[in-house]
């Protein structure tokens, strides 16, 4: 009440998954979902400083926030963006996986359709596919790529922005590049379909006719 002067904190709760879910309906754009992720992390960061700020750094954590405002998105801010897309993708789709791979033992059970891809979670809850690519020299990434289903409009847009990227690249190609970083199941599949549905593609190969 105003006559007590008393002042009540509230707490805005953001739930990712489902709100991304809808952000891969409305958007065809992956970079521009990436984006919007990211401005709303930026946000709940700026909400969470003003609140639990202390007095004697009242004028430091002011300073901050408002050069946090006013500031590009940066590089790691993106890339943290683009991981939060990939752990509700993984979260939708393989539930049973992470929740066995969570435990103690870590063991998958027999009947799961990725077990020999020797899955397993990194610090940062990512499903990564295992192997003996560890005893490798390539960087983390490549060695480990993040599993991601083929079927998900998440799949579909990242190679589809991969495929602009390289100018339109065959699949195998595509699939080269996006295995750096990515592992799609039946990656192969995907990749074809998206050339083969891209249009700029189909009038490049026109077929000849035949009388």
């Amino acid at each position: 009440p105003e006559v007590r002067k008393e002042v009540k904190l509230c707490t805005a709760v953001f739930k990712l998954p489902t709100e991304l879910q809808k952000l891969f309906e409305r958007i065809s754009s992956l970079s521009k979902i990436v984006r919007v992720v990211a401005y709303v992390r930026r946000f709940v960061e700026i909400v969470k400083t003003k609140i639990n700020r202390k007095s004697n750094e009242k004028n430091t954590e002011n300073k901050n926030v408002s050069k946090m405002q006013t500031t590009a998105l940066t590089p790691a801010e993106l890339d943290e963006s683009l991981k939060v897309c990939v752990r509700a993708v993984q979260k939708e789709f393989f539930s049973e996986e992470i929740k066995h791979l969570s435990r103690k033992n870590g063991v998958l059970q027999s009947s799961s359709t990725i077990k020999t891809l020797h899955p397993f979670l990194d610090e940062q809850k990512i499903l990564r596919v295992g192997g003996r690519l560890h005893n490798s020299a390539l960087s983390f990434s490549e060695r480990f790529p993040m599993l991601i289903p083929s079927k998900h409009k998440f799949t579909q847009l990242l190679l589809m922005q991969e495929h602009r990227k390289l100018l339109h690249a065959p699949p195998q190609m595509l699939l080269s590049n996006i295995r750096q970083t990515f592992w799609p199941i039946n990656g192969l599949v995907a990749a074809k379909r998206i050339v083969n549905n891209c249009g700029l593609c189909a009038r490049a190969r026109p077929k000849m006719c035949v009388q």
